[in-house]
């Protein structure tokens, strides 16, 4: 839930102090890109817009990175697949990594899928 009285689905992943979080996908099928969208949950509003980030690695690279500051708004996203992230229609890991300077009171909140062009 990202704002007042309305759900969004989302996987919820909170900081951690003692370093990345890490959400990690194996065997994903790989399609052109990777969308969606991150923010700060409302239950984290009380960290004063400290940065939140999200990174998304795929195949072992870097896809992109995205930063979160303000609460109650969703950022969208859109990370195309290339050469580097593996063939389309093969398999890959996609991981999502969290984290902050300052991970207290930032509860971030994303959702993303992998898309295929026509």
């Amino acid at each position: 839930r990202i704002e007042s009285y309305s759900f969004r689905r989302c996987i919820s992943a909170h900081p951690m102090r003692e370093g990345d979080l890490e959400i990690r996908f194996p065997e994903v099928p790989l399609g052109d890109a990777i969308v969606g969208y991150v923010g700060v949950a409302e239950s984290g509003k009380r960290g004063k817009g400290r940065a939140v980030d999200l990174h998304i690695d795929v195949g072992g690279a870097p896809l992109l990175r995205k930063t979160s500051r303000r609460e109650a708004r969703r950022n969208w996203f859109h990370g195309a697949i290339g050469a580097a992230h593996g063939d389309r229609g093969s398999t890959g890991e996609v991981v999502f990594r969290v984290s902050a300077k300052d991970p207290r009171h930032r509860h971030l909140c994303f959702y993303a899928q992998m898309i295929s062009y026509p």
